[in-house]
């Protein structure tokens, strides 16, 4: 599971609509969708346009306006983290290191000029 509810996800780089931001509301319990693809899907809220792309059995859907009821499967997200939880560039380019603020004699002199 890639993703929880309440979370804002975005879509894979590689899938369609790549970077485009959802909230993901709950488990998608379609029974089509979980017997047909045998994956997770999510009931997501479109918080951008998502244009059209390949749904369940290949067939292609309209384009989503913000505030719609979007199914994605849970394989095309990657979860944004809004508040709690580590940034996941953080996470990917590294913490930047806390300097030490306070000045030694030298840098005292050099600051002074």
């Amino acid at each position: 599971m890639n993703v929880k509810p309440g979370q804002l996800a975005m879509f894979r780089p590689g899938y369609e609509n790549a970077g485009r931001v959802v909230r993901v509301v709950e488990e998608d319990r379609e029974p089509l969708l979980q017997m047909v693809k045998q994956t997770l899907w999510w009931s997501c809220e479109a918080l951008q346009h998502i244009r059209r792309f390949k749904g369940f059995g290949n067939t292609e859907q309209p384009p989503f306006p913000p505030g719609s009821m979007v199914p994605v499967p849970d394989s095309a997200l990657m979860p944004l983290h809004d508040g709690d939880g580590e940034d996941e560039i953080l996470r990917i380019a590294g913490k930047p290191v806390q300097r030490d603020e306070t000045l030694t004699p030298r840098r005292q002199v050099e600051h002074a000029r």
